[in-house]
């Protein structure tokens, strides 16, 4: 099927001198030998037919994979890897900086591992494109850190293969790595490195106690007779990651690739035959599988649609997909979010579609979360189906929370863990929300204008919060109004004109010491383009008295002092990577600081800001210049 290479003596010592003659007794793992059974009695030789075929499988898990009917009371692992993992006691959710273990029977949260490398971030992105992979009782996963975490945009990301017991001890980095999207299990190996030029899968091979016998050297498994036309094919499915040759021959028993005319081929592992799909399979369209069938995408006519990956027979499963985000499936469902939004609502809404019957049931919605960054629960974690339950994002009192639903009774909503984002709203007040379409007069049905806004209104405990109050509310009159007459200037290219829009965000609170509290307003102004122009609106208040603060009320040192120190923390960021800005940003930085500079408070300093433009490019966006407190003389007590 593919040529491993392994030394005979490492399969001797794994076999215990019992005998070396089959491979698949390098590992007496259920998942080896489940596997390596399912290759000799289903997939390469083709000596079963298709009914045969799937009365031999038992879907686990909703990434689509099987095992022999009669060894399904065996404990199974992931093979792929995933954000979630579960076993009888607990869930699993591995971040980018942390693992979070749910104890199922107690309902408490642990940290069973947290990085060293680098200062943990509060991020909405902390379950975001990271996986493990859970064998026995230890995680595999992939660990990535910056370089230089002091310079974010410019700092290098590293990786690591990494493993830690799911009582959170005996914490390793295996070995560095180069590539973050082949975390997998299969036939006992632990593959996760790929290489582009010959399609080989590198690993380590395990044990039944599920180490892994890194001693002995890496495995590389490589597939043999790849036409040179042909390359993997990619697919979206809670982050980028590629079929292989070498998983694709493990699972059908060929290789699934493209050639270079972008069509999708299945290719004979054995003599290097191609056989074209149907014209309408086209290579960035794989979306997931199960063991009967591949899931593909067109994105021409914005259909679903099911391949038979043994007749090649295709089959419509949902026309109108344009706004699906395919979440995964398994032999009965395929599971999705969309989003749908309305005048004044905006839902997130989990789906599922019955394969066989193509009926589509709704599960359950969320509304779009007010008051909160990032909003999309796609974009914040790897949404998944496992052991019959939807994994998301919601959230509560401003916080971002891990979630579940169990599919059968999706009302029952349960959060899994400690808040792993908190915006800090809470301990403030609430958000409120105004929003407003703006149609022509000439074309009832046109849109000329949106006006989509939220801002702070801090709680009466706080004796300022009424003239605090009053200010926030005024300035998003203010917005209302500009939009109004914004949009009446779109009048005269009604119906088919640009439209213009205007939103605005109240950003995490950065500081709060029961006295002080310091935000940004965060708005994007569209009026046609390529883009918009996104600018902050910087707000620093006394809760007690509700007076707006400025760098003269905080910042004792003369102006030309602060042009000084401001100028000598950016030259810092600027000879990490002077690429990245105007040839005279320095110069620019040093002129334009006064007392009128944007600012905000954080825990590390204080924070003098540029909107895009002002020091780089567009794309490049906000610059941030952190001053560390102790550099400054200060009237009143910050950073304590």
């Amino acid at each position: 099927m593919y040529k491993k290479i392994i030394c005979t003596a490492l399969l001797c010592v794994l076999i215990g001198l019992s005998g070396c003659s089959k491979a698949e007794e390098v590992s007496k793992s259920p998942e080896a030998s489940t596997m390596e059974t399912i290759i000799e009695e289903i997939s390469i030789k083709d000596n079963l037919n298709k009914e045969e075929k799937e009365e031999a499988f038992v879907e686990t898990e909703a990434d689509g994979e099987g095992i022999l009917e009669e060894e399904k009371e065996l404990k199974h692992e992931s093979m792929q890897a995933s954000t979630i993992l579960e076993d009888e006691n607990a869930v699993y959710l591995c971040g980018r900086q942390h693992i979070l273990k749910w104890n199922k029977n107690d309902q408490t949260t642990d940290i069973i591992w947290m990085t060293d490398k680098e200062k943990i971030e509060e991020t909405t992105y902390a379950y975001r494109y990271s996986n493990g992979i859970l064998l026995e009782d230890k995680i595999y996963f992939i660990e990535s850190w910056l370089k230089d975490p002091a310079n974010p945009l410019a700092s290098e990301n590293l990786y690591a293969l990494s493993v830690v017991n799911t009582d959170g001890s005996s914490y390793q980095e295996i070995e560095q790595i180069s590539n973050t999207n082949h975390l997998l299990l299969l036939d006992g190996i632990l593959y996760f490195d790929y290489d582009v030029n010959s399609g080989a899968l590198e690993g380590y091979v395990t044990d039944p106690m599920g180490n892994l016998m890194v001693e002995s050297g890496k495995v590389t498994t490589e597939p043999a007779n790849v036409p040179e036309e042909c390359t993997v094919l990619s697919y979206y499915n809670n982050g980028v990651r590629q079929l292989t040759a070498v998983e694709s021959a493990y699972r059908f028993g060929y290789y699934l690739l493209f050639d270079e005319d972008y069509n999708v081929c299945k290719v004979d592992q054995n003599t290097g035959s191609k056989e074209k799909l149907p014209e309408e399979i086209k290579s960035d369209s794989l979306v997931s599988w199960n063991t009967t069938s591949f899931l593909f995408r067109d994105y021409t006519e914005n259909i679903l649609y099911l391949v038979d990956n043994y007749t090649w027979e295709t089959n419509l499963l949902l026309n109108q997909a344009s706004d699906v985000s395919v979440i995964g499936m398994n032999e009965e469902y395929v599971y999705w979010m969309r989003y749908n939004t309305g005048d004044d609502y905006r839902q997130y809404i989990f789906e599922r579609i019955q394969i066989q019957t193509c009926t589509v049931e709704e599960l359950f919605a969320i509304d779009a979360f007010v008051g909160m960054p990032d909003a999309s629960p796609e974009y914040l974690m790897n949404i998944s189906v496992l052991n019959d339950y939807l994994y998301y994002v919601g959230a509560q009192d401003y916080k971002y929370y891990p979630m579940r639903r169990n599919v059968s009774m999706p009302g029952a909503e349960e959060v899994i863990g400690e808040a792993f984002f908190d915006s800090g709203i809470s301990e403030i007040g609430t958000i409120t929300s105004y929003k407003e379409v703006i149609y022509s007069e000439n074309y009832p049905d046109s849109r000329l204008g949106e006006i989509d806004l939220e801002w702070l209104v801090v709680d009466s405990k706080f004796a300022g919060a009424a003239k605090i109050n009053a200010v926030l509310e005024e300035k998003q009159q203010e917005n209302i109004s500009y939009e109004r007459d914004a949009a009446k200037e779109m009048e005269e290219w009604a119906p088919d004109g640009p439209q213009s829009s205007l939103s605005s965000r109240v950003s995490p609170i950065y500081y709060f010491n029961e006295l002080f509290i310091s935000f940004t307003q965060q708005e994007y102004d569209y009026a046609g383009g390529a883009h918009g122009m996104p600018y902050w609106i910087p707000y620093t208040f006394n809760l007690e008295t509700g007076d707006q603060l400025g760098l003269q009320d905080i910042v004792a040192n003369s102006e030309e002092e602060l042009k000084e120190i401001v100028k000598a923390e950016f030259t810092e960021m600027y000879n990490v990577e002077p690429g990245m800005y105007w040839n005279d940003a320095i110069d620019i930085v040093y002129e334009s600081t006064t007392f009128e500079s944007n600012f905000y408070l954080s825990e590390e300093g204080l924070v003098i800001y540029y909107g895009p433009y002002d020091l780089a490019s567009y794309a490049a966006g906000f610059q941030e210049i952190v001053v560390p407190y102790d550099k400054l003389n200060l009237y009143i007590p910050l950073g304590e």
